[in-house]
């Protein structure tokens, strides 16, 4: 797609140029999401053999902190990922009817 960028006609549809523009950011983005994720893993992952040598306590706990909080983000972009379909960046309209059930269905709706 880069290689779109740099055709001397890119210009002249703006519109489409703008949409390449930023399919590219956003690949970037992700990229680099897990490109993260991957190091800080990595960075974990030698802590632990350093700790598992010579850690004290304290320095375990900030370690077991750092491992839920790389879980957390790792959960995060990779519902992200199970998120790039073609209409996934366009909103959408979500409507709950209670249909048949009296007063009980609709205080659950």
């Amino acid at each position: 797609m880069e290689g779109l960028t740099t055709a001397e006609d890119f210009w002249q549809d703006k519109d489409q140029a703008q949409e390449i523009y930023d399919s590219i950011s956003a690949k970037k983005k992700r990229i680099a999401t897990w490109q993260d994720l991957y190091q800080r893993g990595n960075d974990l992952d030698e802590l632990v053999g350093l700790m598992h040598e010579n850690g004290d306590e304290k320095e375990i706990k900030q370690l077991e902190k750092d491992c839920d909080v790389l879980n957390k983000d790792f959960g995060k972009a990779e519902v992200e990922l199970l998120l790039i379909g073609e209409y996934d960046q366009m909103n959408a309209f979500l409507s709950i009817h209670s249909g048949t059930g009296g007063v009980d269905a609709q205080d659950w709706a």
